[in-house]
């Protein structure tokens, strides 16, 4: 369920984070998409409401790309928190980053304003993509598994990370 203002008071509700990124493989916005497609997911298994996507994050690695500097991710978010929660009525924030670079930005924020966090990367840490060369490894293969008609590995992250999320929109 994308974004209802009649729903937000009674449900949890997913914010999708991402960044808009030179990669070698891939779509420049893959972590936002990433985090979109597993938000979706997760509304489709536990009735969750998701907001709009921040499309821009922190990325002191793609420092030429459009995005946001750390200060500036640290305000903007948490003041989309503040406003999902006090002003909407929002019972739980749960944010979903498909940024691996500004996690530790977002989760403070998380932390700091009682909000749930999880991260995309993380997912696909355990799936055995750790580390620099092999995270490049997964955007190769996500870009290949977009373009064709079998996403085998991308579902299964985006899954996992749903079922992650409905988790955390519960209260576990």
């Amino acid at each position: 369920m994308l974004y209802n203002h009649r729903e937000v008071r009674r449900k949890a509700v997913a914010l999708p984070i991402g960044s808009f990124e030179d990669r070698p493989e891939g779509p420049a916005a893959l972590d936002t998409l990433m985090a979109v497609a597993a938000a979706c997911e997760a509304s489709r298994l536990c009735g969750l409401v998701v907001t709009p996507p921040m499309s821009f994050g922190y990325s002191p690695m793609h420092k030429r790309w459009a995005g946001l500097s750390r200060e500036s991710l640290t305000l903007v978010v948490a003041e989309v928190v503040t406003s999902l929660k006090k002003r909407m009525g929002a019972p739980r924030v749960v944010i979903v980053d498909g940024h691996y670079g500004h996690k530790d930005v977002v989760r403070g924020v998380a932390e700091a304003l009682g909000a749930k966090y999880v991260n995309v990367w993380d997912v696909i840490t355990s799936k055995g993509f750790a580390g620099f060369e092999d995270s490049l490894r997964f955007e190769e293969i996500a870009a290949k598994e977009i373009a064709s008609d079998d996403p085998t590995i991308l579902i299964e992250v985006i899954r996992e990370t749903a079922t992650l999320i409905c988790s955390l929109a519960r209260g576990a």
